[in-house]
Order: C-alpha cells, then sequence, then structure tokens
C-alpha cells in the first residue's frame, strides 16, 4: 500500500551546466510528493502523516524554501533534486516515489525501482555528477529527453 503527503516551497536556482534562460537566476513555487510504501500496522497506518511532515520539514523543505537552492546542490535541476531529497529521506521513510513539480506541466519523478537500480549500477550521483557510462546506460534506458536542446542534461523517470 502506498500513502501520500505534498509540500508547497518557493526557491531560487540557476542551472550552470544548461544554455538557454534557465541559466539565468530564477524561481519556482514548487510541489513535491513523498509516497511511501508498507503494510498498516495495529493502528491502521503506514506511516503516521504528522511524523511524515516532521521529517520531510526537517530534512528538505527546511532546507530549501526560500533558498538558492544553488547553495545546497550544484546543479539544481529538477532530476537531481529528486535524488538530493531522496538521500536525505531514505534512511527516515520507506520510500516508494519522490515526485517534484517544477511547474504545473514539469515533473521529475525518482521511484524505489529507479533509485535502487541505479545504486546497483553505482549510478547515484556522486555530487550530482554523471559519467560518461551512466549517461550512456540513461539514454538507453530512455531517461533522456530528445526534444530538449540539453537532452543530456536532462533524466525523466516513467512513474
Amino acid at each position: 500500500m502506498l500513502v501520500s503527503k505534498e509540500f508547497i516551497f518557493h526557491a531560487a536556482h540557476y542551472l550552470p551546466q544548461y544554455h538557454g534562460k534557465c541559466e539565468r537566476l530564477h524561481g519556482h513555487s514548487y510541489r513535491l510528493r513523498i509516497t511511501v510504501a508498507g503494510e498498516p500496522d495495529v493502528e491502521g497506518m503506514i506511516c503516521d502523516f504528522g511524523e511524515m511532515k516532521k521529517i520531510v520539514k526537517r530534512q528538505v523543505i527546511d532546507r530549501l524554501d526560500h533558498t538558492l537552492v544553488n547553495d545546497l546542490i550544484p546543479n539544481p535541476t529538477a532530476e537531481l533534486m529528486t535524488w538530493w531529497m531522496w538521500t536525505e529521506l531514505e534512511h527516515e521513510l520507506p520510500l516508494a516515489e519522490v515526485r517534484l513539480w517544477e511547474t504545473a506541466d514539469n515533473i521529475a519523478v525518482l521511484t524505489a525501482a529507479d533509485a535502487e537500480k541505479a545504486k546497483k549500477m553505482g549510478a547515484v550521483p556522486e555530487g550530482f555528477a554523471l559519467t560518461a557510462e551512466i549517461q550512456k546506460w540513461r539514454n538507453e534506458q530512455g531517461w533522456g529527453c530528445e526534444r530538449c536542446q540539453h537532452a543530456d542534461d536532462v533524466q525523466v523517470l516513467d512513474d
């Protein structure tokens, strides 16, 4: 069973490895959905929503809200922000999915299956830098965005 909690935060960033308007400083009102998996306990819950809120607020929201995201993540694409969030939460929550809306129609999704697969391959972004071998594997998996000028910088994970 899955349960989710959503959060809103506001932050600025720029994309130093992208060549286009997003390489300049700009901001977003982000929407974040954290989904956890498990079986209901004796109280009938997988995860107490209040505890989930405290953990996500402490580990993610309080550190990103009204900040320059680049201070924590050098190249803060939505995709790499989901990785950062995953690493901040995975030891405290039974994560199933991290879904980040940068805009109403631009979403990055990292699932437990994708995270596990990447870890087995050694593809978890070390300092959020991807090697050519990992990039090739990502492209073979269809995780590139062929319509974008910055296809090598984009990782879109299927639901």
